[in-house]
């Protein structure tokens, strides 16, 4: 999903031994929620599972990004 809607814009683990997915797209900036640049922080647990509010949070972002894309 973050491959198809935020291609080359997501990281998985900055730091070793981090789990963190953190997705930037330039048409979050500003948006109440996002960091400056227009990006977020998924947290996984053991690497591999999301708690069911990131992937509402996930899914709230492809929605503002494909909503910006029409007309």
């Amino acid at each position: 999903m973050l491959n198809r809607f935020f291609p080359d814009s997501w990281d998985y683990g900055g730091q070793r031994g981090s789990h963190v997915i953190k997705v930037t797209h330039p048409l979050l900036k500003g948006i109440p929620g996002y960091g400056p640049d227009g990006d977020f922080c998924v947290p996984t647990r053991g690497g591999q599972k999301v708690v069911f509010f990131y992937l509402k949070l996930v899914l709230k972002s492809i929605e503002l990004i494909s909503g910006a894309n029409k007309p």
